[in-house]
């Protein structure tokens, strides 16, 4: 007799063990009784050949002993332990008045390394834990994971941004694909328990391929499920963690406590251009600066200071934002283009502390010299805003100023206004060296030494 046979061996998908007489399989584990144990083996010994009766009573149970009759309840013990039927043979074909022959090729438990039996009468407590890993599919299982999962929460992500409804989810299903993995790996390892063992009776590369993926699948859909659910009470009873992004420190003062607005009051933002020209950038922080100028002058006119709304707008806030971090009730934008036979337009708008427009007009003026330029646009925005806040604005006789200094205090304050501070001072001490008094140009050395609303621990 095969001793390799008696120590284990394969049928198709089942494992036979002839010593404890036990057929696992199916996913069922079926016992079968030593005789019929013993005639399984003998036909084993001999796959494909066809056994007659007479070999099979001497070989199980000596000559001169056993009986048809004995032998063929044998034969059906094996038949309902193994699933197989005498019309249709899966395993044992009956040669009527001749024997029995064994369809199948046996292979012993120790040559078939492609199927295992975990907790079975073998050597397979010798095999190490990764190996054993291995065969169960667990790393095969937690790569597929990684894979879907980052794939869920790309395109989750996607979508926040484009459906308003799901806004939010995106932390919900991160936490649940992170949850979700050793769920799966948990799963991938125990799937396989077939009455308290964990079986891999597979045969060949093509079933064991099959089997690890059909595995694999239900462990992801069953991890994520699991997952989500154990999410969802979390998230109901304690509450997922929330992004909570860092504010620079002016928004942060600007939402702790948002000052209150101030009857007649103005801030006027550093006027725009429709080109990137360094020239056309000067020319509109001038008029800007003018205008604030004019305005000031108003006693009934409360004008924010060019400190202030230069640092606002480096922030990138709406008008509306705007005016309700200064306090303002009215904000005054404009932007100013260039035409290519040399005429300026500017357009200015007065807009309230909710950003509707209150008030807009369009000035053009003929390039002739810079500083008239910037005296005429700017003594005609800030008549119109006047005007329409309902006050008088006379022309004001404003005392000669050094045309270099002028411009070089233009720049310092456009440079501060997108935060340059080097060039800034390097502008204002130049327009210094013009104008030793020039006052505009001391405030800016001033605001960059110390900053428009001090240290942040003040």
């Amino acid at each position: 007799m095969n001793t390799e046979l008696l120590q284990g061996f394969y049928l198709g998908d089942f494992y036979i063990e002839p010593l404890r007489g036990q057929v696992v399989g199916n996913g069922t584990t079926a016992h079968l009784p030593p005789k019929a144990a013993e005639v399984l083996l003998c036909l084993a010994s001999h796959p494909g050949e066809l056994v007659s009766r007479e070999e099979l009573i001497e070989c199980v149970w000596g000559e001169g002993h056993g009986s048809d009759e004995a032998l063929s309840h044998a034969v059906s013990e094996i038949r309902h332990a193994l699933g197989d039927h005498a019309d249709d043979p899966r395993f044992v074909q009956t040669l009527p008045r001749r024997g029995y022959r064994l369809v199948v090729d046996a292979i012993p438990a120790s040559q078939d390394v492609d199927s295992i039996v975990i907790g079975a009468h073998t050597s397979t407590q010798n095999i190490g834990f990764f190996e054993s890993l291995h065969q169960r599919g667990v790393f095969e299982t937690a790569i597929a994971y990684l894979v879907f999962g980052w794939l869920i929460i790309q395109v989750v992500d996607v979508l926040d941004d484009q459906l308003p409804w799901l806004k939010g989810i995106g932390t919900f299903v991160t936490t649940l694909v992170i949850a979700g993995l050793p769920i799966a790996l948990v799963l991938s390892w125990f799937l396989e328990l077939r009455d308290g063992k964990a079986v891999l009776d597979v045969r060949t590369p093509r079933d064991e391929r099959r089997r690890r993926f059909s595995r694999t699948y239900v462990s992801i859909v069953c991890s994520l499920l699991f997952a989500a659910f154990l999410v969802f009470l979390f998230d109901l009873y304690y509450g997922l963690p929330s992004k909570d992004i860092e504010q620079p420190y002016f928004e942060k003062v600007v939402q702790q406590s948002s000052p209150p607005v101030a009857d007649n009051s103005i801030a006027v933002l550093p006027f725009g251009t429709c080109a990137d020209l360094q020239r056309d950038r000067v020319l509109a922080s001038g008029i800007t600066s003018e205008v604030i100028n004019r305005l000031a002058e108003r006693s009934r006119l409360k004008v924010f200071a060019r400190a202030s709304t230069y640092t606002v707008a480096g922030f990138g806030l709406s008008a509306g934002e705007t005016a309700r971090a200064l306090g303002a009730e009215y904000v005054l934008n404009g932007e100013l283009c260039r035409s290519d036979d040399g005429e300026l337009a500017l357009v200015a708008e007065l807009l309230d502390a909710n950003g509707f427009i209150v008030w807009g007009e369009r000035f053009v003026q003929v390039v002739n010299r810079f500083d008239q330029v910037t005296d005429r646009l700017a003594t005609l925005v800030a008549s119109g805003v006047a005007s329409q806040l309902g006050d008088v604005f006379p022309s004001v006789q404003e005392p000669a100023l050094n045309k270099s200094a002028y411009e070089q205090n233009i720049i310092g304050w456009e440079y501060i206004a997108r935060r340059v501070d080097d060039k800034a001072r390097a502008a204002f001490e130049k327009a210094l060296s013009y104008e030793p008094d020039y006052a505009d140009a001391k405030f800016g050395l001033a605001i960059l030494e110390f900053g428009p609303f001090g240290s942040p621990d003040e």
